[in-house]
């Protein structure tokens, strides 16, 4: 059966493969259709596309019948190829023309995407009596069945079971994908061609290697012909290194890639950026202001540890023929219903959800979600995008509303988005595509626009903060707010340990000198380097105080700290009480409130009356001033 995949280097490509075959075996789908696409149709014209086909067992015909996603324009590049959206309307046909041809044992192979898409399916077809499906990865098993290490949740039993509209009970099978099990179904069919019964050694074969006593022998051609020279490659690609990274990169799925920002999306959305930036003037065309690229893109589905980056990784990232594109005049609306469609499907983490740059991101997982149909339709407009802003201030979006004379953008991304792949809505929008593969993109931009290191600052584990889902904004304004309240507490602290560090501040008058206030504070003109020592270190420490460059020089309205260790005796008996209490309470305050001018107040008056008793007017004049940060008076540390 022809699937989404077979068409993501392109329908020539997909030519080339099955040309390659060498009409082996036909490939089958009865809802495509080839003629748009020269390559493919002359395949069609010689057998080996067909929609249906009947094969010859041990003298019984059995026919088969192919159907492929319709959902293929929007999650892979078909280009010219139509797909049908009435699935069961193409298989049927195929199936009625089988039967007029004496064939009563069909079986309907398929890359629907889900296994539930076939059981659904079943129900609306006659005739058929056994469902191959593709597509969904789902592990059918049975209580005996040697698993994959790490397969331990079956969708189901193999077989499952459907009803098809005659009535008829048919068997419906899927394998996992990555090579890892080989699918055995067994029937028995009676004269008339209906199942019977379904044999015990039906199930998954587990595909085993090494010491596993379910071990297969590697086939000696393919080793050499196909393994051997693949691992050779593969091997010189992460013998490359490229780049370092300070921090390891997430780009695994749910959660991950597929429902939130991650620092390898926004890696990937400047390297779109950065390089389509670089190729814009070799084009002629303008340069893009904003990126995206879908997560689905993305595909190493792995968190990248900190360390080498290696050419390898670039294409585990970005392995698919992508081609970085620039898409034109895109409307601040049509920048909305962008966004729209890439937050819609987040809760089913659909390859559609969006990393980005240039711009952030504000949406309401909750609000009602876009839904597009399969021919690009909008079925139900969304409303979970509440902002857009561009890097630049410029808002697009606000309030969930367009914000009147919002400007058009030009986005780079890749050419499967441009096309409208995972029904991004870039319409009829001109688009340039940069002849770029999104690989080399990534590989340029570490190694020329990073000079070849990620930093953790520039690429942060949790991400930029690029995109936002409103329960996480809460978050964020939570840990902020928490973040404020450490900062108050920390100021608070410092603020002890200041006031620790000074007895009290002091002023500059107009006859003052640095040793003149050392002895009338500390008793001692030679004092007055612990005064300069003091004020400075208060700086340092964040304190409002002006650093002393030079004791022989201090200025009018210069605020000083005058230390408490070295306080004259006279003036810590006088103000030793008071100045307590008045610290005390202060300094408690200082640090619930994360402010200073609390303190204003009862440090005046705790200080004031005392200090005239003490050193009568001459001090007065020297304190009687409010200080620019009243601290507190001598503390427990001084006495």
């Amino acid at each position: 059966a022809i699937g989404n995949h077979e068409f993501d280097f392109g329908p020539e490509f997909l030519a080339q493969f099955i040309e390659g075959v060498g009409g082996e075996f036909p490939f089958v789908s009865a809802n495509l259709d080839f003629s748009g696409e020269p390559s493919l149709q002359a395949l069609v014209d010689n057998g080996s596309i067909v929609k249906g086909v009947v094969v010859d067992k041990e003298g019984q015909q059995i026919g088969i019948v192919g159907a492929t996603t319709p959902k293929l324009a929007s999650i892979s590049s078909p280009r010219n190829v139509k797909v049908g959206s009435d699935v069961a309307g193409a298989l049927q046909t195929e199936i009625d023309a089988l039967q007029s041809q004496g064939v009563n044992k069909i079986i309907v192979i398929s890359h629907l995407q889900s296994v539930s898409e076939d059981l659904d399916l079943a129900g609306q077809l006659s005739g058929v009596d056994v469902m191959i499906a593709g597509g969904g990865d789902e592990l059918l098993a049975d209580e005996n069945t040697v698993l994959v290490p790490g397969d331990e949740e079956p969708f189901g039993s193999y077989p499952l079971t459907a009803t098809t509209a005659d009535g008829a009970e048919i068997p419906v099978v899927t394998t996992p994908g990555d090579y890892k099990y080989v699918g055995k179904l067994v029937v028995t069919f009676d004269a008339d061609g209906n199942v019977t019964s379904v044999g015990e050694d039906s199930g998954l074969v587990r595909v085993a290697g090494g010491d596993n006593p379910d071990a297969v022998e590697p086939n000696a051609e393919i080793e050499a012909q196909v393994v051997e020279p693949v691992a050779t490659y593969v091997d010189a690609l992460a013998g490359n290194q490229i780049g370092t990274s300070e921090v390891a990169l997430e780009g695994r799925r749910d959660p991950g890639i597929r429902t939130q920002e991650t620092n390898l999306g926004d890696l990937m959305a400047d390297a779109l950026l950065w390089e389509a930036n670089r190729q814009a003037g070799n084009f002629g065309v303008s340069q893009p202001n904003i990126a995206l690229q879908n997560g689905g893109g993305i595909r190493n589905n792995t968190l990248i540890p900190a360390g080498p980056v290696t050419e390898l990784t670039t294409f585990d990232v970005a392995p698919f023929s992508n081609f970085v594109t620039v898409v034109y005049d895109i409307s601040p609306q049509q920048f909305k219903d962008i966004m729209e469609n890439a937050v819609s499907g987040v809760e089913n983490a659909d390859g559609r959800f969006p990393q980005t740059a240039g711009f952030t991101l504000v949406y309401d997982p909750a609000g009602t979600a876009m839904e597009i149909d399969e021919d690009g339709n909008v079925v139900t407009a969304g409303e979970r995008v509440q902002s857009i802003t561009l890097d630049d201030g410029t808002a697009i979006v606000q309030d969930g509303a367009i914000v009147e004379g919002a400007p058009a953008v030009a986005a780079a991304t890749i050419d499967f988005l441009a096309r409208g792949g995972d029904q991004y809505p870039f319409g009829d929008n001109p688009f340039t595509s940069m002849g770029v593969s999104y690989q080399q993109a990534l590989s340029n931009y570490i190694t020329e626009g990073l000079g070849g290191t990620i930093t953790a600052a520039q690429y942060p584990e949790s991400g930029s903060g690029r995109t936002t889902a409103v329960g996480d904004e809460m978050m964020a304004e939570g840990e902020e707010a928490m973040a404020e309240g450490e900062e108050a507490m920390a100021e608070g602290e410092e603020a002890m340990a200041q006031s620790e560090m000074c007895a009290q501040d002091y002023v500059v008058q107009a006859d003052d000198w640095l040793s003149k206030i050392a002895e009338k504070f500390l008793g001692d003109v030679l004092a007055y380097n612990a005064i300069a020592d003091a004020t400075n270190a208060a700086a340092a420490a964040g304190g409002a105080y002006d650093p002393i460059a030079d004791p022989n020089i201090i200025e009018v309205g210069q605020v000083l700290c005058i230390p408490g260790d070295v306080m004259a005796e006279p003036a810590m008996e006088a103000t030793a009480e008071p100045a307590m209490e008045g610290t005390m309470e202060a300094t408690e305050e200082t640090m619930m409130e994360g402010t200073m001018e609390a303190t204003m107040e009862p440090t005046m008056e705790a200080t004031m009356e005392p200090t005239m008793e003490a050193t009568a007017e001459p001090t007065m004049e020297a304190t009687a001033e409010p200080t620019m940060e009243p601290t507190a008076e001598p503390t427990a540390e001084t006495e």
